[in-house]
């Protein structure tokens, strides 16, 4: 089975790929020159060339090696029926470097707190069980029959949290293969205080971007919304999408649609109400893209700017409370033993 290429990959893919079809290189030499200059590429390229020498189209072929986008595929189907291929690569091309940018900022602003958790499990599950029994061990034999370590109850409630803690993760790791309970995790993040307004920002930066790219392909407005709800992974968005092309196909206009469904700040409202009026529905996804996008890159700097301190300054406490829940019942015994 074929595993589908990272987005910077399918990004790098596209730009060869709309390069030589505009300068009128034909598809065959195209996806040949691409595989001699990508070797690791080179298997793949030579099965989509058999599947087009055998009748296959381009869009078909893609379809059936899945290395590539289903959103990414869709779009070249509609544009070899258009005869926009070379275009439609182009746009793809900065449509999955725009989209890829902003899931790198995201992992990048994730790597402190995941850090954070991993530090704080590794160190009460692998490092303080063994810890526990050594200090048992000596303290025994400076008072027999006194076992400190083992009732100290802040680090035994702090361990069964963590065991209740994993617990959970792996109980929602396995319902997420549900879609009704991927559709409620979904939710959660969308609406939970913190974190779900950048997630939201996000999603609409994303769905904007998306409908602002296959506009631009020649993808219909309907046929674009029904893509994309076919095609997104999160489940919320998914069925909001639904609820908005159920609306649409009752005569609903756009904006008043996504108002419904997805809502918007005034900006975005005004701009979709002009669009609609002036019939450049087109531009003005690509302009609140861009200026979501920009809104977006400023929130995650400064979430980048608070989390960074915010984590040092929850280790160091973590540590200071292993230390005075290890140190200070030591103290008093041997105040006790000295006394």
């Amino acid at each position: 089975m074929i595993k589908r290429w990272p987005l910077q990959k399918q990004a790098i893919f596209c730009r060869h790929m709309g390069t030589f079809l505009t300068h009128h290189l034909p598809v065959l030499d195209a996806l040949s020159t691409y595989g001699q200059g990508m070797k690791s590429h080179e298997h793949m390229m030579t099965a989509v060339h058999q599947d087009l020498t055998q009748g296959m189209s381009l869009g078909e072929s893609l379809e059936s090696q899945a290395f590539l986008d289903p959103l990414m595929i869709s779009s070249i189907l509609i544009a070899e029926e258009g005869g926009t291929l070379g275009q439609c690569f182009l746009n793809l091309h900065h449509y999955g470097e725009r989209q890829d940018n902003i899931r790198k900022k995201i992992r990048k602003a994730l790597y402190y707190p995941s850090f954070l958790g991993i530090f704080i499990v590794t160190v009460l599950v692998l490092f303080l069980p063994p810890f526990l029994d050594s200090m048992d061990g000596f303290l025994a034999q400076l008072h027999p029959g006194q076992k400190m370590m083992s009732n100290s109850p802040h680090l035994i409630q702090g361990v069964r949290i963590v065991g209740y803690f994993i617990l959970l993760l792996i109980l929602i790791l396995i319902g997420l293969k549900y879609s009704k309970t991927r559709y409620y995790y979904d939710a959660f993040w969308m609406e939970c205080p913190f974190i779900g307004p950048l997630n939201r920002l996000t999603q609409t930066v994303f769905f904007f971007q998306t409908l602002s790219f296959n506009l631009t392909a020649g993808v219909h407005v309907m046929t674009a919304l029904k893509l994309q709800a076919h095609h997104t992974v999160n489940h919320y968005v998914q069925a909001s999408l639904h609820k908005m092309i159920g609306f649409m196909d009752k005569g609903t206009p756009f904006s008043e649609a996504f108002a419904l469904c997805l809502k918007g700040n005034g900006l975005v409202m005004a701009l979709l109400t002009l669009g609609e009026s002036t019939g450049t529905l087109g531009d003005s996804f690509s302009k609140i893209a861009e200026i979501l996008e920009k809104i977006l890159d400023r929130q995650m700097t400064l979430l980048m700017e608070t989390i960074q301190p915010l984590c040092l300054l929850l280790i160091g406490l973590f540590l200071c409370w292993i230390i005075f829940s290890l140190f200070y019942p030591l103290y008093d015994i041997l105040g006790a033993i000295i006394l």
